[in-house]
C-alpha cells in the first residue's frame, strides 16, 4: 500500500501471472471527519469506468452513501440513505438523482425477536406499487425460513422458502406456496462434491410425472467451465453440456452441445464489447456450412434510448434490422423497427403504456403506410387465476374488439375463452386444456352460443423423442371420424407425416416424406399406401437466388406424365415473372407471363408468348380499391384481351374499367 497523505490512501491489486488481468486500484480519501470518498478505477482497461462512493454521516442515527461513474454522463448518482429508528428498527432508502422517473425505494427492518426478522419494501412514488414483506425465521443452526407476502394484494400467494444444511456439503432448499392446495412443493439439493465440481438437483414432490432434473457444474480452469444438464427420469431426455471460455476481459464463447444425439449441431455464441456503450454478439452452427453467422450489435445511446442491429454476414440478401427502444416515462416506452437494406419495408412502432399495477396497453403503427391500422391491446389481470386481453383497431369502425379470457381452473387445466364484442352474431369459442401426463394433453375446443357446434377434441401423445401422435375427434357427431396424424424423425433433414382416418376402411393412409436436400433445395413426396393406383407425386423446390425460385412437380408412378416446370423472378418490386414449362413433351410451349404495377393506378399484365406465335395485345385496368380487386379484373381481363398478329399488336390495346 502506497500512502499519499494523512488522508489519502491508495491500494494497487495485480495478478502477475495473466497479462490480461487488469490492475484494479482503490483510493481512499477522508475529506472531514463525516466525509470520505472511495475511488476504484480499473487501469489496463480504457473503457472501464472510474466508480466513487462518497460516504457522508449526518448524525449518529444517519448516514448517506453516493455511488458515482466519473467517466460517463449518462450513468445515474445512486444515494443510499440509512437511518436507525431503534435498536431494532432501520430504514434504508435508495434514490436515482439524474432521473425524475426513478422511484424512491425503502426497505424497513425490524428485529422482532433473536430468531425472527422483517424487512419491508415499498416504492414511495407509486401508488400502486406494492408493500411486499420478507419475514425470516432461524429454527435452529441448520435450518431457516423465509416467508414472502405482498400485503397491498389479497390475490397475492404468502411464498415460504425453507432451507436446511444436511452436512457442509449437502444443503436442501424447499420452496411452497401456502395459499394454493394445486401449488407444488419444488425442492432443491445441493451437493458440493470437490473445489471444482457441484450438483444442484431439482424436483417436484407433489407430482410422480414431474421429472428430477440434475446440474452438473465443473470449472476446468480459471477461464473455462462446464454446465451439464440430464433429466433423470427419462432415457430419451438429451443430456446438455455448456462450455463457457473466457477469451479475455472483453470476449467470452459459450458452446452449446446435446450429447445424446448425432445430429445436434454445437452452437457457439461470441460476445465481445467493443466499449462501455456497446457490444456484439454472434451466434455460429459448427456443424453446418450452410448454417449463416448472425450478428447483434447493442448500442446505448443514452439512458433512456438504446439501439439492437441484426445483421445475417453470410446472406447477402439478408436485411439489416434495427430495434430503437426509447423510454418516454417510467410507465410509457416506445419500441420501433426499421429495415435498413430495403426502402419499401415498413418502420413498425409499438408504445406500450401501464395504466396501472394490473392494467397495460399496447399500440402498434406502421409508420411508412397510411391504411395501416393502429392496433392496440388492452390487457387486465382480474386475479390470480384470471385475465383479459381486448383487441382493438383505431382507425376503422367496422373492426371488432376481439376479448380473449384466460382462466386457470388449476395445475393441469385452463380455460382460453374469445369473444368478439361488436357483433351479437359471432360466437363465443372456448379452449379447454387438460394435461393427463408429461406426454400426453387434451385440447377441447367449444362454440357456446350455437347448440349445432361441435365439440372438437385434440389429444396429442409424445411416444419418444422422435414420434408423436395427434388425434381429432369430434364428439357431437357420430359420423365424424377420428382423424390421427403420426409423425416421425428419421434424421435431421427428413421427416415423415402420415394421415389416417380411423372410422372408415375405405379411407386410405396419406403420407408426406419431406426431405431437405441442402440449404436451397428440399422435396416433398406424397403417397397414398392403400391405393395401387395412386400415383407418388413429387415437388422439387429450388432458390437459385434471392429474386429466382424454380418448382417442379413430377408424377413417378406413370410414364406419360409430364413434369411441370414453373420459374418464378422478380425483376423489381413492381415487377414479376412467372414461366411454366411442360419438360416432356416437345410440342408443350414455354408460357411466361410479366406482371408490372405502376403509381398511377394502374397495371400492365401481359402474356408475351404464346404456342402459335401471336403476340397478345396488353391489357391495361384501374385498380379502385384494394389488392384482391386487382386480382380479379386481372383474371377477367386475360381472356378479353384480342389476340392480334404481329403487325397489328403495336397499334390495338385493349383498356377495361374495374
Amino acid at each position: 500500500m502506497e500512502v499519499m497523505s494523512a488522508k489519502t490512501s491508495i491500494l494497487t491489486r495485480q495478478t502477475e501471472t495473466s497479462n490480461q488481468a487488469p490492475i484494479i486500484t482503490l483510493r481512499q480519501t477522508y475529506l472531514s471527519a463525516k466525509t470520505s470518498i472511495l475511488t476504484r478505477q480499473t487501469e489496463t482497461s480504457n473503457q472501464a469506468p472510474i466508480i466513487t462512493l462518497r460516504q457522508t454521516y449526518l448524525s449518529a442515527k444517519t448516514s448517506i452513501l453516493t455511488r458515482q461513474t466519473e467517466t460517463s454522463n449518462q450513468a445515474p448518482i445512486i444515494t443510499l440513505r440509512q437511518t436507525y429508528l431503534s435498536a431494532k428498527t432501520s430504514i434504508l432508502t435508495r434514490q436515482t438523482e439524474t432521473s425524475n422517473q426513478a422511484p424512491i425505494i425503502t426497505l424497513r427492518q425490524t428485529y422482532l425477536s433473536a430468531k425472527t426478522s422483517i424487512l419491508t419494501r415499498q416504492t414511495e412514488t407509486s401508488n400502486q406499487a406494492p408493500i411486499i414483506t420478507l419475514r425470516q425465521t432461524y429454527l435452529s443452526a441448520k435450518t431457516s425460513i423465509l416467508t414472502r407476502q405482498t400485503e397491498t394484494s389479497n390475490q397475492a400467494p404468502i411464498i415460504t422458502l425453507r432451507q436446511t444444511y444436511l452436512s457442509a456439503k449437502t444443503s436442501i432448499l424447499t420452496r411452497q406456496t401456502e395459499t394454493s392446495n394445486q401449488a407444488p412443493i419444488i425442492t432443491l439439493r445441493q451437493t458440493y462434491l470437490s473445489a471444482k465440481t457441484s450438483i444442484l438437483t431439482r424436483q417436484t414432490e407433489t407430482s410422480n410425472q414431474a421429472p428430477i432434473i440434475t446440474l452438473r457444474q465443473t470449472y476446468l480452469s480459471a477461464k473455462t467451465s462446464i454446465l451439464t444438464r440430464q433429466t433423470e427420469t427419462s432415457n430419451q431426455a438429451p443430456i446438455i453440456t455448456l462450455r463457457q471460455t473466457y477469451l479475455s476481459a472483453k470476449t467470452s464463447i459459450l458452446t452449446r452441445q446435446t450429447e445424446t444425439s448425432n445430429q445436434a449441431p454445437i452452437i457457439t455464441l461470441r460476445q465481445t464489447y467493443l466499449s462501455a456503450k456497446t457490444s456484439i454478439l454472434t451466434r455460429q452452427t459448427e456443424t453446418s456450412n450452410q448454417a449463416p453467422i448472425i450478428t447483434l450489435r447493442q448500442t446505448y445511446l443514452s439512458a433512456k434510448t438504446s439501439i439492437l442491429t441484426r445483421q445475417t454476414e453470410t446472406s447477402n440478401q439478408a436485411p439489416i434490422i434495427t430495434l430503437r427502444q426509447t423510454y418516454l416515462s417510467a410507465k410509457t416506452s416506445i419500441l420501433t423497427r426499421q429495415t435498413e437494406t430495403s426502402n419499401q419495408a415498413p418502420i413498425i412502432t409499438l408504445r406500450q403504456t401501464y395504466l396501472s399495477a394490473k392494467t397495460s396497453i399496447l399500440t402498434r403503427q406502421t409508420e411508412t403506410s397510411n391504411q395501416a391500422p393502429i392496433i392496440t391491446l388492452r390487457q387486465t389481470y382480474l386475479s390470480a387465476k384470471t385475465s383479459i386481453l381486448t383487441r382493438q383497431t383505431e382507425t376503422s369502425n367496422q373492426a371488432p374488439i376481439i376479448t380473449l379470457r384466460q382462466t386457470y381452473l388449476s395445475a393441469k387445466t385452463s380455460i382460453l375463452t374469445r369473444q368478439t364484442e361488436t357483433s351479437n352474431q359471432a360466437p363465443i369459442i372456448t379452449l379447454r386444456q387438460t394435461y393427463l401426463s408429461a406426454k400426453t394433453s387434451i385440447l377441447t375446443r367449444q362454440t357456446e352460443t350455437s347448440n349445432q357446434a361441435p365439440i372438437i377434441t385434440l389429444r396429442q401423445t409424445y411416444l419418444s423423442a422422435k414420434t408423436s401422435i395427434l388425434t381429432r375427434q369430434t364428439e357431437t357427431s357420430n359420423q365424424a371420424p377420428i382423424i390421427t396424424l403420426r409423425q416421425t424423425y428419421l434424421s435431421a433433414k427428413t421427416s415423415i407425416l402420415t394421415r389416417q382416418t380411423e372410422t372408415s376402411n375405405q379411407a386410405p393412409i396419406i403420407t408426406l416424406r419431406q426431405t431437405y436436400l441442402s440449404a436451397k433445395t428440399s422435396i416433398l413426396t406424397r403417397q397414398t399406401e392403400t391405393s395401387n393406383q395412386a400415383p407418388i407425386i413429387t415437388l422439387r423446390q429450388t432458390y437459385l437466388s434471392a429474386k429466382t425460385s424454380i418448382l417442379t412437380r413430377q408424377t413417378e408412378t406413370s410414364n406419360q406424365a409430364p413434369i411441370i416446370t414453373l420459374r418464378q423472378t422478380y425483376l423489381s418490386a413492381k415487377t414479376s415473372i412467372l414461366t411454366r414449362q411442360t419438360e416432356t413433351s416437345n410440342q408443350a410451349p414455354i408460357i411466361t407471363l410479366c406482371q408490372t404495377y405502376f403509381l398511377s393506378g394502374t397495371f400492365d399484365f401481359r402474356l408475351l408468348n404464346s404456342p402459335r406465335g401471336a403476340k397478345f395485345a396488353p391489357c391495361h385496368g384501374i385498380i379502385s380499391s384494394s389488392l384482391l380487386i386487382m386480382r380479379s379484373v386481372i383474371m377477367r381481363q386475360t381472356s378479353e384481351c384480342k389476340a392480334l398478329s404481329v403487325n397489328e399488336a403495336s397499334d390495338h390495346e385493349t383498356k377495361l374499367s374495374v
